[in-house]
């Protein structure tokens, strides 16, 4: 008997979880992250270290996430340097 009362409450609670998920509880209405307040960066020197080498196709992965950066940079008029270290198996 105390098999069948063990299912039962399983069942139960299964259902209340599927019942919660398909309800949206707990789902984000809002963006993960939100700046009220942008700031706009005069300098900035970044340093980004590139130890693995990950492919898009032919391309470093990396090398895409710098390009955004540096556009970033020049849309900003932001002044500074973007230093990128490639060494192990990136290199």
């Amino acid at each position: 008997m105390p098999v069948k009362k063990w299912l039962v409450s399983l069942i139960v609670i299964c259902l209340f979880v599927v019942g919660d998920m398909r309800s949206g509880a707990g789902s984000q209405t809002e963006p993960a992250l939100h700046i009220d307040i942008p700031v706009k960066l005069e300098k900035a020197n970044v340093v980004v270290d590139a130890g693995h080498a990950v492919f898009v196709g032919d391309m470093p992965f990396l090398l895409g996430d710098v390009g955004i950066l540096a556009n970033d940079f020049k849309n900003g008029n932001t002044q500074g340097q973007i230093i990128v270290i490639f060494h192990g198996d990136a290199a």
